[in-house]
């Protein structure tokens, strides 16, 4: 067994090659990344808090590229057949949207964690003005991208505020 000690916690982890261990991680902030929004939504704050973005960046920032993407692509599919949100006709925005966060979190996560944070949250952006442009054709691409930053605002905070913290202790906890 491998024992760490996290805020005077003893935790004992499975001497589990560290892959295995970082599927079992991802596939609890996929599960974290289903019931967080369904809880958010209960009170009609999903789209304020951004809790699959939140749980997808930080897959990408403790883990890598490979596992921020596949959390970021699961976890829309997932949340949908299990809670029916985000609803299927935002599927095909979201996915390519929140593969990206993690996808660029996970590649710039060896740099500082506010700047990976801040270039995955543009590149995500991006990608979502760039998917509203090619699939929609009765909705501005500039103005669906500004209306989710500005309805987004206190989760882009909460993001800035909560991933540096939690980031590092998954880091040691792998």
């Amino acid at each position: 067994m491998k024992e760490l000690n996290l805020a005077n916690q003893k935790i004992f982890l499975p001497s589990l090659p560290l892959q295995v261990r970082i599927a079992l991680f991802s596939s609890g902030l996929i599960a974290l990344a289903v019931f967080v929004p369904w809880l958010a939504h209960q009170f009609h704050v999903g789209p304020v808090f951004l809790p699959l973005h939140f749980f997808t960046i930080l897959a990408g920032l403790a883990f890598g590229p490979a596992s921020g993407f596949i959390v970021g692509v699961l976890s829309p599919f997932i949340s949908f057949f299990v809670s029916g949100m985000p609803p299927l006709a935002n599927l095909p925005i979201l996915i390519p949207e929140i593969g990206t966060y993690g996808l660029i979190a996970g590649i710039l996560r060896k740099r500082n964690l506010y700047f990976a944070l801040l270039v995955s949250l543009v590149s995500g952006r991006i990608v979502l003005f760039l998917v509203v442009l090619l699939l929609s054709s009765h909705q501005s691409p500039l103005n669906y991208l500004l209306n989710a930053i500005k309805t987004g605002v206190p989760g882009i905070l909460l993001q800035f505020l909560l991933i540096p913290i939690v980031v590092p202790r998954l880091r040691r906890i792998i």
